[in-house]
């Protein structure tokens, strides 16, 4: 299971997933149309993940990166929004 699917399947409101060295020289661009079989995939992701603020986002990346077969939960960081929807 992709990470990102397991982070939805975990709590995760939405999840974000793009090239980590976007805006450098290093960047992959990726160019796929809709119903195209994956080609080429990023060399290394940026992934960001929206929780309620009531949400343990920490244990919710443990558990979906148990689920995506990781053996480690790799470095992360957490901020909290301030900006609400609705």
């Amino acid at each position: 299971m992709a990470l990102s699917d397991a982070l939805l399947e975990a709590g995760a409101i939405s999840v974000d997933v793009a090239d980590a060295h976007a805006g450098t020289g290093q960047e992959t661009p990726i160019f796929q149309e809709p119903g195209e079989e994956p080609g080429v995939a990023y060399s290394s992701n940026r992934l960001i993940a929206l929780f309620d603020p009531g949400t343990d986002a920490a244990a919710a990346l443990a558990r979906a990166c148990a689920a995506a077969g990781l053996d480690a939960v790799p470095e992360y960081r957490t901020t909290e929004s301030r900006s609400r929807i609705g």
